[in-house]
């Protein structure tokens, strides 16, 4: 038995972004799925600057539609007759292929991917296992166990239909998301060695990361671990299992109690609240009911949040995730980088408009723990400037390296600023001034003014505060006043007393 860190396929991924961009097929891997069937080649053709953005990379979740990575080859080999027959592969021509890749992004970056290991905050799982064996799976027993499990042609039929609608899952092309069935179906049935329909490693890895992505609900699930079945020097099966860190019947417990905890979360919701509404509850429940803590037991899971109220940004996120599909609204994790480390926030579709979330950098106990941004060291229990943001927001702060495909969020309407009337695109004294009454008279122990661009940002700092024009907005007798500024966010926080 091997073990293999769980970041290894990033680093090749991360290798392969950096071939890319000067290499004379520009989607090399986008070319490549397509001629493996896992991707339409119109569905993912170039699409226009004003449509969906697909730049980004990749930590931990690989993606058919995110072409800035090597996705592997698929020859799919049936295990029984209720598997659809694959259309012919050339084998040998696409590890040819694949192998010449490695290579060249080894010569271009000096990283051997495959032999260097690396750990994240942000991975998905605690580790890959790996196993190689001489066949001795007959098909007719390897069906067994799926059919034990329900992998038969009925249960997948059934499966794909109730993981219709879910994000990473609709961006799989059909043999992907018959892939994705299967192994969720084994995570969710805690199966262990079923051989599932395809013979690609790393399209089995990339699939994995797909319904991790979509199911924060699987946090028994640490990692994977597979059995090659060879015949002499070929290949056969591939025997897939999940790592579990608990046993069925804790799982069973912390599954209850993390229903019993969330609806007790839910039940303040507004009777009526919108998509939007229901987001910015979810956001402050998580932020009021979490600290921030490194090294919190389970940190990586919804249980680090809903049972024992410490994480770090995965748990966050997850959290956030779990919330709001309970409430029916889609949420998928993203993975990236803030501040040259890595980092998990979330995509949501709010009153449909996708929006990026971000619940860890809207604790408070995280900016201090981290040492975040401003003149000092005093932040609103709650920053809102990361709850429904859009993609150039959140690029000043955040690099989005997923290999789930993002969307271009660009919708203003659904940020938290323009609903709750803090955003600013002009120097308005009038509507200052009536921020500043609305402010007080609800009891807040601040205003908080979102400026929309850095221009507008550097003139109201000059005269709000080194000029000293916010005491124009102040009640009382103040002669001085506090202040935090977050250049990063174009937003300037006074502190009411």
């Amino acid at each position: 038995m091997r073990f293999f860190s769980i970041k290894k396929l990033p680093l090749l991924l991360c290798a392969c972004l950096l071939l890319c961009t000067g290499c004379e097929d520009p989607h090399p891997v986008r070319s490549y799925l397509q001629k493996l069937g896992m991707v339409d080649p119109d569905e993912y053709r170039d699409e226009p600057e004003t449509g969906t953005d697909w730049s980004g990379s990749i930590p931990g979740i690989w993606s058919p539609q995110q072409t800035q990575a090597p996705l592997p080859e698929e020859p799919v080999t049936p295990i029984a007759a209720e598997v659809l027959e694959p259309e012919p592969v050339d084998e040998d021509a696409v590890n040819s292929s694949v192998d010449e890749l490695i290579q060249r992004m080894r010569q271009q970056t000096g990283l051997d991917a495959w032999d260097t290991a690396a750990s994240s905050e942000t991975g998905a799982g605690v580790g890959i296992e790996v196993e190689t064996t001489e066949d001795a799976y007959s098909d007719a027993a390897a069906q067994r166990t799926r059919n034990a499990i329900g992998l038969t042609t009925a249960g997948i039929r059934q499966t794909r239909a109730e993981l219709s609608g879910l994000y990473a899952y609709e961006h799989l092309s059909d043999e992907g998301q018959g892939l994705y069935a299967e192994i969720y179906t084994i995570l969710t049935m805690r199966g262990e060695d079923i051989v599932i329909s395809t013979l690609d490693e790393k399209v089995m890895d990339i699939v994995y990361h797909f319904v991790i992505a979509d199911h924060p609900e699987l946090f028994y699930v640490d990692g994977y671990s597979y059995t090659r079945y060879k015949r002499g020097d070929r290949l056969v099966k591939i025997g897939f299992g999940g790592i579990y860190n608990c046993s069925e019947q804790i799982q069973e417990a912390r599954a209850q109690k993390l229903e019993e905890n969330a609806q007790q979360w839910l039940a303040g919701l507004p009777a009526g609240a919108d998509q939007y509404e229901i987001a910015k509850y979810i956001y402050e429940k998580v932020i009021e009911h979490t600290e921030y803590v490194p090294d919190a037991p389970e940190n990586q899971q919804i249980t680090s949040v809903l049972l024992y109220g410490a994480s770090v940004c995965q748990g966050y996120a997850r959290a956030m995730q779990y919330l709001l599909n309970l409430c029916r609204v889609e949420a998928t994790l993203v993975t990236g980088d803030v501040e040259g480390g890595p980092h998990a926030w979330v995509l949501a579709l709010i009153d449909g408009s996708y929006t990026y979330i971000d619940p860890t950098w809207g604790d408070a106990s995280y900016q201090v723990a981290e040492g975040g941004a401003g003149d000092n060291t005093k932040f609103p229990m709650i920053n809102y400037s990361y709850l429904c943001v859009t993609s150039q927001e959140l690029s000043r702060t955040h690099t989005v390296t997923d290999i789930v495909p993002q969307p271009a969020c660009t919708d203003m309407s659904v940020n938290y600023y323009v609903r709750e009337g803090e955003y600013f695109i002009e120097f308005d004294t009038s509507a200052l001034a009536k921020l500043f009454e609305r402010r007080y008279g609800d009891g807040s122990n601040n205003v908080t003014i979102k400026c929309s661009t850095r221009e507008l940002y550097d003139t109201m700092v000059d005269s709000l505060i080194r000029k000293q024009g916010i005491m124009g907005y102040l009640r009382g007798e103040n002669t001085s006043f506090s202040y935090s500024l977050l250049e990063d966010q174009y937003t300037i926080i006074v502190w009411l007393s």
